[in-house]
């Protein structure tokens, strides 16, 4: 579903991709991270447990990202960083669509 979709697990979720693995040692590298953190948009609502998986998912080397370095590599620091109000919260779009307090239902 798309942003702003009353349905799904992408409920209240951007459409923005992720940003590619980037070398912010140049400052064209720096630019596009900070760039793209800039144009982070708060929405409501923080899933912590699934933004530090897709975060770790981003930077491994295995499927569905492959851009990470092999973690035997040496030297290799991989570094996620959340951004978070530190609140653990989920929106819903009914106070009961299903009758057992949960929008993902079926």
């Amino acid at each position: 579903p798309a942003y702003g979709s009353n349905a799904g697990p992408n409920t209240s979720c951007s459409t923005t991709a992720i940003t590619p693995l980037t070398d912010v040692s140049t400052s064209a590298g720096a630019t596009t991270v900070k760039n793209a953190i800039d144009a982070m948009v708060d929405v409501g609502a923080t899933n912590v447990p699934e933004g530090m998986a897709w975060g770790w998912r981003s930077v491994s080397s295995a499927s569905p990202f492959t851009e990470g370095r092999q973690e035997t590599e040496r030297g290799n620091d991989k570094i996620v960083i959340v951004l978070t109000d530190g609140e653990n919260t989920y929106s819903t779009v009914s106070s009961d669509p299903a009758g057992n307090k949960s929008t993902y239902a079926a």
